[in-house]
């Protein structure tokens, strides 16, 4: 692995921690049921998402066009995280559902 990718995967794992801490902490402040908090974080991913999409776009037409390529390609992404989640979460159930 590159100086470069090991920076980006260390970014990509704090900026992954920082927003489940933040999702928590304004849960727990508000009084949001976790079910609502992943939600919210699911919206906001979604509409993260539809915004680089629209970004990368010089026109409405190139927009309209590229936003099948793009839901599956959130999507794919969102099934192989989610599954690697599931699967740590298997092997390490106790460590992890504790607190």
């Amino acid at each position: 692995m590159s100086e470069q990718e090991n920076k980006e995967d260390q970014l990509f794992w704090q900026l992954s921690n920082s927003l489940i801490n933040h999702t928590n902490q304004e849960g727990r402040d508000s009084g949001a049921t976790p079910s609502l908090a992943a939600a919210a974080l699911l919206f906001a991913a979604a509409r993260f998402n539809a915004h680089l999409l629209a970004r990368n776009a010089e026109n409405v037409e190139q927009f309209r066009a590229i936003q099948e390529e793009g839901i599956a390609h959130f999507k794919g992404q969102f099934d192989k995280m989610l599954a690697d989640n599931l699967r740590d979460y298997e092997q390490n159930f106790d460590k992890l559902t504790q607190g």
